[in-house]
C-alpha cells in the first residue's frame, strides 16, 4: 500500500495492530503514518477481560486487591506476546500498581481453553469471541477496556468505572491510501465512508461483529494512530519488552 499508486483505486484497511508493529519493530520497509494519506476510522471496539463463573475475581477492583493481597501471581492470558492485547495488559498493570504475570499464547483459543480449565485467572480478547459464552454464563465478564461501557455488555464495568479515568484502550480500523494520494479523492473518500457506515444495514452488521461504527475526519484518524504509536511505545520501554 505504501508503494502503490496515489489514484483513489488502490486503498487499504489497517487495524490498530498497525501502532503496536510500528511500536514493536526496530524498523519497517515504511513509515506507519507519513508513506501512508489517512482518510479515516470506520470501527471500534473495546477488549474484554473474562475468568470462569466461580472465580472470586469478579470486578476490575477485585482484580486490583487480589493482585495486591494474594500470593500467588495473577495469570492474565492474551493471544500472543506482543499483541495488542498484551500491552494493553503492561499498561494497565503500571498505572494500577500491580504485578499482572501476562501468559502468552498462540491465539485466543488456547487462552480460552485454559480459563475455562481454571489454570488461568483471567484472559483479554476482542468481543465478539467471547460475548456468547458470556451470555451463556460460561464466562464470567471482569471488565472491559473501553472509554464508555460496551453497549453489548452494559452492566460490565470498565477500568475507567474503577477510577482510572480518562483510561481507554480500543481496538480500530480505519480506511488508508499511499501517500500523495489527491486531497480531493481522500476528503471524498471520506465522505463517503462516513456516510456508508451510518447506513442502518452497515450498522447491523458492525454490530453482528461486536463493534461499533465510528466516523471522523482525517486528521482524527492521524491523531489516533500516533496516540497510539506513542503510548505504546512507552509501554513498551517501560516494560522492558525487547523490540524485535
Amino acid at each position: 500500500m505504501a508503494r502503490a499508486t496515489p489514484d483513489g483505486y488502490s486503498l487499504g484497511w489497517i487495524p490498530s495492530g498497525h501502532a503496536v508493529t510500528a511500536a514493536t519493530y526496530k524498523s519497517l520497509p515504511y513509515h506507519s503514518v507519513d508513506d501512508f494519506t489517512i482518510i479515516g476510522q470506520a470501527i471500534e471496539f473495546p477488549f474484554v477481560m473474562v475468568t470462569y463463573p466461580d472465580h472470586t475475581i469478579r470486578s476490575i477492583p477485585d482484580l486490583i486487591k487480589a493482585a495486591k493481597t494474594r500470593a500467588e501471581p495473577i495469570l492474565g492470558g492474551v493471544p500472543g506476546a506482543g499483541t495488542p492485547q498484551h500491552l494493553m495488559l503492561e499498561y494497565f498493570s503500571r498505572l494500577a500498581g500491580i504485578k499482572i504475570t501476562v501468559v502468552p499464547f498462540r491465539g485466543g483459543n488456547q487462552a480460552l481453553t485454559e480459563v475455562l480449565g481454571k489454570r488461568l485467572d483471567f484472559l483479554v480478547d476482542p468481543p465478539v469471541a467471547l460475548i456468547g459464552q458470556i451470555k451463556s454464563g460460561a464466562l464470567h465478564a471482569i471488565g472491559t477496556t473501553g472509554g464508555t461501557r460496551y453497549k453489548l455488555l452494559p452492566n460490565v464495568g470498565t477500568i475507567a468505572d474503577a477510577g482510572f479515568h480518562g483510561f481507554s484502550v480500543t481496538s480500530w480500523m480505519g480506511l488508508v491510501g499511499p501517500a500523495k494520494l489527491p486531497q480531493d479523492i481522500a476528503t471524498r473518500l471520506n465522505r463517503e465512508m462516513n456516510g456508508l457506515i451510518a447506513e442502518p444495514a452497515t450498522v447491523e452488521k458492525i454490530h453482528a461483529l461486536g463493534s461499533e461504527p465510528k466516523g471522523g475526519t482525517p486528521d482524527d484518524f492521524k491523531a489516533l494512530i500516533a496516540k497510539d504509536i506513542a503510548r505504546w511505545t512507552k509501554v513498551i520501554a517501560d516494560a522492558g519488552i525487547e523490540r524485535i
